[in-house]
């Protein structure tokens, strides 16, 4: 993933809620959405597997979670190199967090409600540790490296925590017992 100093918005010194998009938030969400599509194609190959069974999307869907881990781990690999475009030791550090804490969907959070036995939980936490890995790094580079330019706008830093405030509210348990039960 390339780092805030390389963003097409340097020569204004402010990095925009549009560079942001273009760098960063629009191939997170396409990397997302393929993900999620080609999950959603393979399930609808293995419900229509067998003809005299009319299986919908959530059997099925529980048959490759359950048969098919593999396949799981495989998909948050592709999002991951997808989303941050690059094989460094983040990439697959991320990897290995979303594979153990978020595949396995031991707790029920609003989105394993959405879309039961997916890689959906695991998708919404990428992108939550992505934005807020940019928070991060921002801050770092503004006050441990003390670099004055470039700036983060307001509206950027905003939707950089939009984003890690709706990957959390969908991935907390204690938000959907504490909201739905």
């Amino acid at each position: 993933m390339s780092s805030f100093l390389t963003f097409d918005s340097n020569e204004k010194k402010l990095i925009t809620v549009w560079s942001i998009l273009k760098a960063d938030i629009f191939p997170w969400i396409l990397s997302a959405g393929f993900t999620l599509l080609l999950f959603a194609g393979v399930v609808l190959l293995i419900g229509s597997a067998n003809p005299k069974h009319n299986s919908d999307f959530i059997e099925a869907s529980a048959a490759l979670y359950t048969f098919g881990a593999p396949f799981y781990y495989a998909l948050v690999v592709l999002a991951c190199l997808l989303a941050r475009r690059s094989r460094d030791v983040g990439t697959w550090i991320l990897v290995g967090v979303l594979i153990i804490f978020f595949v396995p969907q031991t707790e029920v959070n609003l989105a394993v409600a959405i879309l039961p036995n997916s890689v959906l939980a695991a998708i919404t936490a990428m992108i939550g540790f992505l934005a807020l890995g940019r928070i991060v790094e921002y801050l770092r580079m503004r006050y441990v490296i003390k670099l004055d330019k470039p700036q983060l706008s307001v509206g950027a830093f905003v939707l950089y925590c939009l984003l890690v405030l709706g990957s959390t509210f969908l991935n907390s348990s204690f938000l959907f017992k504490l909201l739905w039960e």
